[in-house]
């Protein structure tokens, strides 16, 4: 959030990493190994409001997802949220407080749920549910905390769209 650095999937590896532009430093955050190693790969990271932790998304190699958290440096990683049914995560901002990571997930029934996920124990809240037509992916909350801001492309014209807001009860 302050800009020191930026988390990212290296896709020479595919571990999650970081980026000072200060220094030019790169430094991985997890330790997979090589592609011929491992296929599993970090996706969609965002970082927390004080810069401490990154979440994202990891593919396994069973084919499954987890959304992970961790340290900056690579210190407590963890499992914060994982279901068979769940195809993809979107992990798009964090509550300034910390406490939930606002995410779009794409289920392998083709629906969407935009969700928090609590950090503390991994507790997911459904705020709304799409079919297969569903946010483009910008989601973010207000400074106040009170706000979700997402955006919708329109149903015959995905090339327009409208920028929503709901509470962050998801009413």
């Amino acid at each position: 959030p302050d800009g020191s650095y930026f988390a990212f999937t290296d896709w020479d590896t595919g571990d999650l990493a970081t980026y000072e532009p200060a220094t030019g430093k790169k430094r991985h955050v997890t330790n997979k190994g090589s592609w011929n190693e491992s296929d599993e790969q970090a996706e969609g990271c965002v970082i927390s409001p004080d810069g401490k932790q990154i979440a994202y998304l990891w593919y396994k190699k069973d084919g499954l997802c987890d959304f992970r958290i961790i340290g900056k440096d690579g210190s407590d990683p963890r499992i914060l949220y994982h279901s068979d049914e769940m195809g993809y995560m979107v992990p798009s901002d964090w509550s300034s407080d910390g406490r939930y990571i606002l995410a779009a997930v794409y289920w392998k029934d083709k629906s969407v749920q935009i969700a928090l996920i609590s950090v503390p124990d991994g507790t997911f809240h459904v705020l709304k549910t799409f079919d297969w037509y569903h946010p483009g992916g910008a989601m973010i909350f207000s400074p106040d905390g009170r706000y979700i801001v997402y955006d919708m492309s329109e149903k015959d014209n995905p090339d327009k769209g409208d920028i929503l807001i709901m509470r962050a009860d998801g009413s």
